[in-house]
């Protein structure tokens, strides 16, 4: 399956069911044409949900706009990038992932 699709398949769903009092939110994907076997895509699709669950959950305050954008790129041969980001309020400056003791924020 193409990765664009199946992140389509996979963030839309969840971004709805998380965005209803949030609709004020827009949701930027864009992927390259990108085929993963079944053990890479899953793992990284277990990750991705989980950042942008914690965005939706933890990002913007109820009445604020914003934008959460996901872009997987390749980069050539077995190489790739994903970026994952939102204009939300961010982390508190003296947060370290390292101390994180959620474990959606281990797995990140």
């Amino acid at each position: 399956m193409n990765y664009g699709s199946y992140l389509e398949k996979l963030i839309h769903p969840l971004f709805e069911s998380m965005n209803a009092a949030r609709s004020h939110i827009t949701l930027n994907i864009e992927a390259d044409e990108i085929s993963l076997n079944i053990n890479t895509s899953i793992p990284l699709g277990l990750l991705i949900s989980e950042i942008i669950t914690n965005s939706l959950k933890h990002g913007f305050n109820i009445n604020q706009t914003g934008e959460i954008c996901h872009r997987f790129d390749n980069n050539g041969a077995s190489d790739y990038s994903l970026c994952i980001g939102d204009n939300g309020n961010g982390y508190d400056k003296d947060f370290n992932i390292k101390d994180a003791e959620s474990l959606g924020l281990q797995l990140i």
